[in-house]
């Protein structure tokens, strides 16, 4: 039986690995204020507050389908690098980040008929060292303002990475390699939401 994807995210990354693997699905923002979860809550229950809050929101208004939310926060020096509130914050946030690693942590949640399943993946980022000027180009590549840490890990951030211990889909905002586990927790199948059928023709 086809299935759909409600995708509670407007992040134009989340759609693109959605539509890189073929799961058929259809964007519903939540518009969650994400400051109403507090940044005390640790690394990994930061993100899957968030996330659940965020598919929350969208659920209740289609409780009877498939929704996916999720989101990612990046660790650092003991606190959250969230998206910056100004181009100078950006600044300083991704300066700080050089010569270091930090930790991205990407968690997803998913709705469906008054149940819900969540995961989430820690990833470690490492960056090369780079300077003031450097950063302000790559700023002006990017929006952002729209970018937890300050940065994108695709396009030209792949200049300054050294390496990633975790998956680039789960740094770009998706852990969709955690996404089959939960649809089979519902009871449903990958393959439901693509064009492949298990079913013998």
């Amino acid at each position: 039986m086809q299935k759909t994807l409600i995708l509670a995210s407007n992040s134009k990354r989340r759609k693109q690995i959605l539509e890189k693997i073929g799961l058929r699905h259809k964007v519903v923002p939540s518009h969650f204020d994400e400051d109403l979860i507090p940044l005390t809550h640790g690394v990994e229950n930061y993100s899957l507050e968030v996330a659940l809050s965020k598919g929350r929101l969208v659920s209740e208004k289609y409780n009877e389908d498939w929704v996916l939310s999720a989101d990612t926060s990046v660790y650092f020096a003991g606190g959250h690098l969230n998206k910056p509130k100004s181009h100078k914050e950006a600044e300083e946030m991704l300066f700080s980040l050089q010569g270091k690693e930090h930790i991205v942590t990407s968690a997803i949640a998913l709705f469906h008929q008054n149940r819900v399943f969540s995961a989430a993946h820690f990833n470690k980022v490492f960056f090369k060292p780079f300077n003031s000027d450097w950063i302000r180009y790559y700023h002006s590549t990017i929006d952002v303002l729209d970018a937890a840490g300050s940065y994108m890990i695709d396009g030209l951030s792949s200049l300054f990475i050294e390496k990633i211990e975790g998956t680039q889909e789960s740094v770009m905002g998706l852990p969709v390699h955690l996404l089959e586990d939960l649809i089979k927790k519902h009871g449903g199948q990958l393959c439901d939401f693509t064009d492949y059928s298990l079913a013998p023709p």
